[in-house]
């Protein structure tokens, strides 16, 4: 599975991967990984195991 749309970042993102496996430029990020996505940042995720993500971004006001 592949993410629908390519996802720009208009604030910073941390991801925490729960469960499973996450791909993203060509790398593999198993379940315990923490991902940082700086303000700016574009990627198209995607998963061939199934992934359960945990996403904490800044509010926006």
């Amino acid at each position: 599975m592949t993410w629908p749309e390519v996802d720009v970042h208009d604030r910073d993102e941390l991801i925490y991967v729960i469960s499973g496996e996450l791909l993203d430029h060509g790398r593999s990020y198993p379940a315990g990984t923490y991902l940082h996505y700086q303000n700016g940042s574009r990627h198209q995720p995607r998963t061939e195991s199934g992934v359960r993500i945990l996403v904490f971004g800044s509010e926006t006001v």
